[in-house]
């Protein structure tokens, strides 16, 4: 589970051994009020 710092909002995330699949993807970063811009420069 992790915690969105600004907004206190808690995610609940899968662990995978594969990718995730892009929808479940979306789904998570609309959870934590992430923008796909914001997670992409997260992973830079």
């Amino acid at each position: 589970m992790l915690k969105h710092r600004e907004t206190g909002k808690r995610v609940t995330v899968p662990y995978h051994r594969k990718e995730l699949a892009p929808k479940t993807l979306d789904r998570i970063l609309k959870a934590a009020a992430i923008k796909p811009e914001d997670f992409a420069k997260l992973l830079r």
